[in-house]
C-alpha cells in the first residue's frame, strides 16, 4: 500500500511539474530550455525516491545469491555507454549547459530507476511471479510518459514514447532482477537519456540506427531473460 501511495505521489509531482513548466513558464517538453527549467522537479523526484527507498530498503531489496551475472546487461550497455561518450565529445563546449545535461540525465536515471525498479518492482517481486512483476512495472513506467502530453507533447509522439519506454522498462526490469543491483539500470538509463538529451547525435543517420537498433536489442534481451525467469518462485525479495 505504501509503495502505491508513493507511486501516486511521484506521478502527481511529475504531472504538475510538466504542466507548470509548459503553461506557466511557457517552456514545452520539446524546448531546449526544458531540462533547465524542469530541473527542480527532476531533483525533487530523485531525492524523495532515494529517501523513501533507503528507509524501506530491507523490504524492497532482492535476494543476492552472490552469483555475478552481467553478460546480457553488458552486451547492450557497452555500446550504449560508448555512444554516450561519443555524443559527449561531439556536444562538448565547456559551458554550464553541457554539464547541466549530464546532471539532468543522472537525476532522471536515479529518480525513475529508484521508483520503477527499486521501489515498484522490488515490492512487486515479494507478491508476484517475476514475469508478471516486470510486466506490471514496465506498463506503469510507460504510463508515466503519458504525462508528457501535459508538457505539450503531441498525441503521436506520446504514443511512440509510451511504446519505447515499455520496451525499455521490460529490459531494465529484467536487468535489475538479473544483476540484483539497482546501480546497473541507473547507469544504463543515465547513458541512454544522455544520448537523447545531449543532441550529440542529432541530425545524423547514426541517431536513427541507434534508436532502432537499441530498441530491438532491448526487446530481444528482455525476452531471453524473461524465459529464464519463468521458473523463479515467489517471493524474490
Amino acid at each position: 500500500m505504501k509503495n502505491r501511495i508513493f507511486l501516486c505521489l511521484y506521478m502527481i509531482i511529475m504531472g504538475a511539474g510538466l504542466a507548470f513548466t509548459n503553461y506557466c513558464l511557457n517552456t514545452p517538453y520539446t524546448s531546449e530550455e526544458f531540462g533547465r527549467k524542469f530541473m527542480p522537479v527532476t531533483a525533487t523526484l530523485a531525492i524523495i525516491t532515494l529517501v523513501y527507498g533507503s528507509r524501506r530498503r530491507n523490504d524492497l531489496k532482492i535476494i543476492n545469491d552472490n552469483r555475478k551475472r552481467y553478460l546480457w546487461y553488458l552486451i547492450l550497455f557497452v555500446p550504449v555507454a560508448g555512444l554516450a561518450m561519443y555524443s559527449a565529445v561531439r556536444s562538448f563546449d565547456g559551458t554550464g549547459a553541457f554539464f547541466l545535461v549530464i546532471l539532468d540525465s543522472l537525476l532522471v536515471g536515479i529518480g525513475e530507476e529508484g521508483m520503477f525498479r527499486g521501489i515498484l518492482l522490488g515490492g512487486l517481486l515479494r507478491k508476484k511471479r517475476p514475469v508478471i512483476a516486470i510486466l506490471i512495472s514496465a506498463v506503469l513506467f510507460s504510463c508515466l510518459h503519458f504525462l508528457n502530453f501535459l508538457g505539450g507533447v503531441g498525441a503521436s509522439d506520446v504514443i511512440n514514447q509510451m511504446l519505447s519506454t515499455f520496451i525499455l522498462g521490460m529490459f531494465l526490469g529484467c536487468t535489475y532482477l538479473y544483476t540484483k543491483n539497482i546501480v546497473f539500470p541507473v547507469l544504463y538509463h543515465f547513458a541512454w537519456d544522455y544520448i537523447m538529451l545531449s543532441g550529440g547525435l542529432a541530425g545524423s543517420s547514426l541517431m536513427v540506427i541507434t534508436i532502432v537498433g537499441v530498441g530491438v536489442m532491448e526487446a530481444l534481451i528482455a525476452a531471453i531473460l524473461l524465459l529464464g525467469f519463468r521458473k523463479m518462485s515467489v517471493p524474490q525479495s
